[in-house]
């Protein structure tokens, strides 16, 4: 996959896109696993778009595609799963981001701003 950004662009960080969605995950996550580094590295994920498999795909890219995901940490709200968070191979970094509650992720930021 090609680089989005031009010369004198900054790159897109995840948190620009969808700032709410970054700090529930966040939030979530120390919830959930307290002490787990992964939680500080969600800020500053990249953001390579929507995936397009499918008009209906709800998993957002934070690494170029193909994703690949060995790992998936479940991330529930008042028991219900709210997130898959696709884990890469090192288990440290979020490779995708599925969002499993409905909401509208067509608010997005452009990737070219």
């Amino acid at each position: 996959m090609e680089n989005r950004t031009g010369p004198g662009q900054r790159d897109q960080r995840l948190k620009d896109a969808y700032p709410d969605l970054v700090a529930e995950i966040t939030e979530l996550l120390r919830a959930s696993q307290p002490g787990d580094p992964l939680a500080d590295s969600i800020v500053d994920l990249p953001f390579y778009g929507v995936c397009s498999c499918s008009p209906t795909c709800e998993i957002l890219l934070t690494k170029p595609s193909p994703v690949v995901a060995p790992w998936i940490v479940v991330l529930e709200r008042e028991g219900e799963a709210v997130f898959f968070l696709g884990i890469d191979q090192s288990q440290a970094t979020v490779s995708s981001v599925e969002v499993l509650d409905g909401r509208d992720l067509t608010g997005c930021l452009s990737l070219s701003s």
